[in-house]
C-alpha cells in the first residue's frame, strides 16, 4: 500500500491566490475533513498549528502565457487526467475505502 499524500493539481489565474492562502486553505480544508472522520484529533490539529512546519507546502509554477500553445497543451492535459481509476477502487464491509495498487 503506498503513503497516504493528498494533494491538489490546479491552473488558476495569476493573482488569484497567495502562495500561503493556498497552503493554508488546503490544510484547514485536509485537517477538517479527516477530524471529522475520526483520523485525527482536535489535539493534533492545534499541535500541528504551533509547529513552524506543519509539512504543508504549494508550490506556484511558472506562469504560462498565452501565445505558448505547447505548455497550454501540456498542462491541459496533465489537469484532466483522471484523479483516481475507479477501476482499482474497493469499497469494503464497513464503507472503508481502498485503493489498489
Amino acid at each position: 500500500m503506498q503513503e497516504f499524500n493528498p494533494h491538489i493539481h490546479g491552473v488558476l489565474a495569476d493573482g488569484v491566490f497567495e502562495q500561503d492562502a493556498l497552503k493554508k486553505l488546503f490544510e484547514h480544508q485536509l485537517l477538517e475533513i479527516l477530524r471529522d472522520n475520526a483520523v485525527i484529533t482536535e489535539t493534533l490539529i492545534a499541535q500541528l498549528g504551533s509547529w513552524k512546519h506543519s509539512g504543508f507546502s504549494a508550490w506556484l509554477g511558472p506562469e504560462i502565457q498565452p501565445e505558448d500553445s505547447e505548455a497550454r497543451l501540456f498542462i491541459s492535459g496533465y489537469v484532466n487526467k483522471a484523479q483516481l481509476k475507479l477501476s482499482k477502487i474497493e469499497i469494503t464491509a464497513d464503507d472503508t475505502l481502498f485503493e489498489d495498487d
